[in-house]
């Protein structure tokens, strides 16, 4: 006897076609997928990989956030910190190869999982919030393929951050970033280190920061970077610092407010729509003389308008 579940749909449609109208089905939405799985045992397989896309690994304080009513993947939150070890074994244990070939996504806020971090290799994406320090992290994700981070760098290196002779951006974790925004630059040491650093990035198309303490530094940036396409200065609320003439009329540069930071990464990662694309398409209008060529603030918030 076959241990193959028998299948209760048949289609007419030839088998790479059908295969194709699921995934796409479920790629446009992920709440679909558990329906989807029932249809047919081909489906399940077709679709199952799908909805590890985006891993959201949080306490349950940043659930709060907004993150619960979003339209998403399943989210390893809403969970208490004793049951929280168990449920991701069990999702390391039953999914281990979904993990590494579907997972491109990932957000952590607390000490990194280290069977997570080897199981989703192939996570490009990753947000990482202030308080998920680890001695390891560095290596962990040294070991990943990184395009987009969104980070502290104190978090990533502790207390020797503020290192001024070595240079923490030429660790291999950062070898294949494009867009790079970095929290919390609380100190003239940690700005003069980050632009310092940002020039031996060889990838960086994209950079954001969120405190004008780096403002000064702005400009130097533009003009060692020489790949940098847009520089963000990114707001949680509407205020304007006092900022360098030269870096204001530089059309690379973006002052925007994003008040719902990690709920805007998720909607990026879920549609591809987020605030690095608002700032090229406003850089874009800038250029063509549709916006005002000295006009760098893009008004109001789009991330307070999401689902």
């Amino acid at each position: 006897m076959s241990s193959t579940p028998s299948e209760p749909f048949e289609s007419a449609l030839p088998i790479e076609l059908e295969q194709r109208i699921f995934e796409l089905a479920a790629y446009t939405d992920p709440l679909l997928v558990p329906t989807l799985m029932v249809v047919a045992w081909r489906v399940k397989q077709w679709v199952e990989p799908l909805r590890y896309r985006i891993v959201i690994y949080v306490w349950p304080d940043l659930a709060a956030t907004g993150l619960n009513g979003h339209r998403s993947y399943p989210l390893l939150k809403d969970l208490r910190p004793n049951h929280l070890q168990g449920r991701v074994n069990r999702i390391l244990s039953t999914h281990p190869t979904i993990l590494k070939n579907s997972t491109r996504h990932l957000c952590l806020n607390q000490t990194p999982h280290r069977d997570l971090l080897h199981a989703a290799s192939s996570v490009e994406d990753l947000w990482l919030v202030p308080d998920s320090f680890h001695s390891s992290l560095p290596e962990l994700l040294g070991a990943l393929t990184l395009k987009r981070l969104h980070c502290t760098p104190a978090t990533l290196f502790s207390d020797q951050w503020q290192n001024a002779s070595r240079n923490h951006f030429t660790h291999s974790l950062f070898s294949n970033v494009t867009h790079l925004q970095i929290l919390l630059i609380r100190s003239i040491d940690a700005a003069v280190e980050t632009r310092i650093g940002l020039a031996s990035l060889p990838n960086l198309t994209h950079f954001a920061f969120t405190d004008d303490i780096f403002l000064p530094e702005g400009t130097t940036v533009l003009g060692t970077c020489q790949g940098l396409r847009v520089l963000v200065f990114k707001l949680t609320f509407t205020r304007f610092p006092p900022l360098p003439t030269e870096l204001g009329v530089d059309s690379r540069f973006v002052q925007m407010v994003c008040a719902k930071g990690i709920k805007d990464w998720h909607m990026g990662a879920l549609t591809g729509m987020d605030f690095w694309v608002r700032a090229e398409e406003f850089i874009a209008k800038r250029r063509s003389g549709e916006v005002d060529c000295l006009e760098y603030v893009i008004p109001g918030d789009e991330s307070e308008n999401l689902p």
